[in-house]
């Protein structure tokens, strides 16, 4: 959850992200405080969410699903060759982006005996 606060005025541009209590900035002999609190949630934004499905081949059902929005929307979209804003689908996951997926997140990837597919999903 992001927060918002004041910037320390000594430290000037820098939004401390702590959340929610009070907090200290001492620097230089000089002391401030502020207040900080979570931000609002705002109407109308979509959260999207990227997993990867494995499918057995020949199958129509995924096998499992693995979370790897944190890799990054740009990263995904870039790795997979569309503009971001155009980024809302379902992609076959070819043996070049098994390898960067692989190196980004660990997974394992059996290409010979299971279909991958990048699920992007908006809410």
């Amino acid at each position: 959850m992001a927060a918002r606060s004041r910037d320390c005025p000594t430290s000037p541009g820098a939004a401390h992200r702590l959340i929610p209590r009070r907090y200290s900035c001492q620097r230089a002999g000089a002391a401030s405080s502020a207040y900080l609190w979570p931000a609002p949630r705002k109407a109308g934004v979509i959260t999207t969410s990227y997993a990867i499905e494995r499918y057995r081949k020949g199958e129509d059902r995924p096998e499992e699903e693995r979370d790897v929005t944190a890799v990054g929307s740009r990263s995904l979209a870039d790795l997979f060759d569309c503009p971001l804003e155009q980024f809302v689908n379902v992609y076959a996951v070819e043996p070049g982006h098994a390898a960067v997926l692989a190196a980004l997140t660990g997974l394992t990837f059996n290409l010979d005996r299971y279909d991958y597919f990048l699920s992007v999903t908006a809410d």
